[in-house]
């Protein structure tokens, strides 16, 4: 049984503003997680959460917190994770 693997195939555009959007690739129906985190690691947005099916994904970031609100320019970062595997992290630059 050939474990589940993700892999963010891009992050464009980078810098962004308003929005980018992060594609990946999901070789086996999972679990998938890609959420979006600050510089001080904190938790700023979930982008997918739950079950996929094996395919390719495009997700869009337009820059909002999980409340919506618009989040201020810097770095940021998209973690892509399967169970409880962190399988990628991508870093994000939100330019205003």
């Amino acid at each position: 049984d050939t474990p589940a693997r993700l892999a963010v195939t891009s992050v464009a555009p980078n810098p962004f503003n308003p929005k980018t959007e992060i594609s990946f690739v999901l070789t086996h129906d999972n679990l998938a997680q890609l959420n979006v985190y600050n510089m001080r690691g904190e938790f700023v947005k979930s982008l997918v959460n739950g079950p996929l099916a094996t395919g390719d994904y495009v997700m869009q970031w337009d820059g909002t917190n999980h409340e919506g609100q618009g989040v201020s320019s810097g770095t940021y970062f998209a973690r892509l994770r399967i169970g409880t595997e962190v399988l990628q992290v991508r870093k994000m630059s939100l330019v205003k």
